[in-house]
């Protein structure tokens, strides 16, 4: 997977990249972030009620290398290119699945990516791209269930997906709908992932996040 992804960035390097590159990177994204739930479970407790899961507990680790070259595919354009190369959009998209999953394994991991998703999903809420910013959320949601208290400061900024394409006009207070072709989508997964939340008891009904 690491050899594939770094293919990958070195053919975006010199704008070379080609379908065949493109659908690789997606298989070794899967791949990693497939790899590193074998054996995952929320509580990562040994005992099931049919007994002991001989899987849980296993822990396929990605190098640090191969984690870096998640990370960077989040960004919009390639980093190292030597012109501005976009990040292929089904790339990008699955990256944030793929770091979800290997921050579900990885509490300092999750510590330290929580501030880039939540700037992500602001970032892509605002231009009302649906895709990442439901993709973003997905992921803190499943987060939240892991590592209820990092998430937690947060929460705000999930619960802003709910008004996403939702603009106030500060002198008359009037809420009018500016829907770009996300709004909908981000807003129908906020209401999904934040009610599962809420019914989970995970988090709580608040003013500042309502």
């Amino acid at each position: 997977c690491e050899r594939e992804l770094a293919n990958f960035a070195e053919n975006c390097k010199y704008s070379m990249t080609a379908r065949s590159t493109e659908d690789t990177a997606i298989r070794a994204l899967f791949l990693t972030g497939e790899l590193s739930m074998v054996g995952f479970h929320a509580d990562e407790d040994g005992e099931t009620e049919t007994g002991i899961d001989r899987l849980r507990g296993l822990h396929v680790t990605p190098n640090k290398r191969l984690t870096e070259l998640v990370q960077t595919l989040l960004a919009k354009e390639m980093p190292w290119t030597n012109e501005a190369v976009v990040t292929p959009e089904k790339v990008r998209a699955l990256a944030f699945v793929t770091l979800g999953k290997l921050c579900l394994r990885d509490a300092e991991l999750a510590k330290n990516c929580l501030k880039l998703l939540a700037r992500e999903l602001h970032m892509n809420m605002s231009e009302n791209d649906g895709l990442f910013a439901s993709n973003c959320l997905l992921v803190l949601g499943d987060l939240t269930i892991k590592y209820t208290n990092l998430v937690d400061r947060y929460l705000p900024v999930m619960a802003a997906c709910l008004q996403a394409g939702v603009l106030r006009d500060s002198e008359t207070s009037f809420l009018a709908q500016k829907d770009g072709q996300g709004s909908p989508l981000i807003r129908k997964h906020a209401v999904l992932t934040l009610s599962s939340l809420l019914l989970q008891d995970y988090i709580k009904w608040r003013g500042l996040m309502f």
